[in-house]
């Protein structure tokens, strides 16, 4: 199988598994938009550096986190490679209680929600857990 191939079939297996039909979901009092993950990219969340966002990861565990970071990640592809789109964000607390990696559902009162797979960070100060995720995107 080609790389180009693989990216796309995981991309499309990724929002099938993480990702529900529709662009809504109905939140508390209001509706809360719900991303498709090939729709999302690093404008976006750069607005949000510093806000607070609720983490649930798939046993129902929730932690509000803040996002401490938008960065553009290293791609390195062949000349005749598709090209990528490759950025991270990390979200930062002060816990000892850790969360392993696997699919959370990220919320935020205002961007909305998404679903994707996210890891923990080790930091030098075991008060403060970072949890990153990162997004490669084909823009041909």
């Amino acid at each position: 199988m080609k790389r180009r191939d693989f990216l796309i079939t995981c991309g499309a297996f990724a929002s099938l598994q993480a990702i529900q039909f529709g662009s809504f979901a109905a939140g508390h009092k209001t509706m809360r938009r719900i991303w498709h993950l090939m729709d999302l990219n690093k404008s976006i969340f750069e607005k949000y550096l510093g806000e607070n966002f609720t983490l649930t990861n798939e046993s129902g565990e929730m932690l509000e986190m803040s996002l401490a970071h938008v960065d553009d990640a290293d791609t390195r592809t062949q000349s005749n490679a598709p090209t990528i789109d490759s950025y991270s964000i990390t979200f930062e607390m002060q816990s000892d209680r850790p969360f392993d990696q696997g699919m959370f559902t990220v919320t935020h009162p205002e961007l909305g929600e998404f679903t994707a797979f996210g890891v923990s960070i080790i930091t030098k100060n075991p008060k403060i857990r970072h949890y990153q995720f990162i997004f490669n995107q084909i823009t041909e």
